[in-house]
This record gives C-alpha cells, structure tokens and sequence, in this order.
C-alpha cells in the first residue's frame, strides 16, 4: 500500500486535519499492522492548494455522486487523462500526477473539473466558503 501525505495545523496543542474524512478513510484500510507517522512543518508550495483542492473538493464531490472511493476516482481521472491526451505507457502502467508541474496539474485538474460536469457532479469552485444561518 502506498503512503499517504495529509495536511493540518497545531491549533492550541492539538492536531487539526485539513480534510479529516479522508484522513479516516485511509486509516480504515489499515487493518492490524505497524505504521509510521511523520510531522513536520508543511512547505509552502502553490501546488499543495492545487492538490488539496484536486482531493478535497473535485474527487471527494465525483466519489460521493458515484459512490466510489477516492482512489477509485483517482484512477479513473488518469485513465481518462492519458487518454484524451494521447499520453500512452506499457500496459499496465498508470500515470503518476506527482510528475506534473504546476502547468500540467492546473490543465489535470481543469479536465477533471470538465470530466466531473460531463457525469453531472457540481465541483465548488476554490475557496468557496458556504455559511449557513442556524
């Protein structure tokens, strides 16, 4: 099983996730065996606001309409990327997205906002905020 990278904050002492739900649905996976947790302080990057929205967002509205997992939609999005691209590799291997630039995962994550919408799933756009009044 590959490893997985999440993101938060210390708040007060206390360890706050970015997208706790998912951080779940991983550990979940994780029956009975020894794990390694790392911490450290999170590089300041454009692309981590890329790929928390690509997951947060994008993946998680596709997997919740289809009732897929996020691996699942993950898969299917690079399938079909390679595809309409013309981006071929031996049989068997799946393109990995931690070889895209910020160029090439802005135009990844534009398809699968478009490929999202083809299936009928409404993706928020970034930082949307919704508040509600009680």
């Amino acid at each position: 099983m590959r490893s997985r990278t999440f993101y938060g904050k210390i708040e007060k002492g206390k360890l706050v996730l970015d997208h706790r739900a998912m951080f779940q649905e991983y550990v979940s996976t994780l029956k009975n065996c020894e794990i390694e947790l790392v911490l450290r302080k999170a590089k300041k990057d454009v692309t981590h606001n890329q790929w928390a929205y690509l997951y947060a967002s994008v993946y998680k509205e596709f997997a919740d309409h289809l009732g897929w997992t996020i691996d699942a939609v993950d898969v299917w999005m690079k399938k079909k990327f390679m595809k309409e691209n013309g981006i071929t590799l031996p049989d068997g291997l799946i393109l990995t997205k931690t070889a895209f630039d910020r160029v090439w995962l802005a135009k990844y994550v534009d398809f699968c906002i478009m490929a999202a919408a083809f299936e009928g799933v409404v993706v928020p756009p970034p930082k949307l905020k919704l508040e509600t009044k009680a």
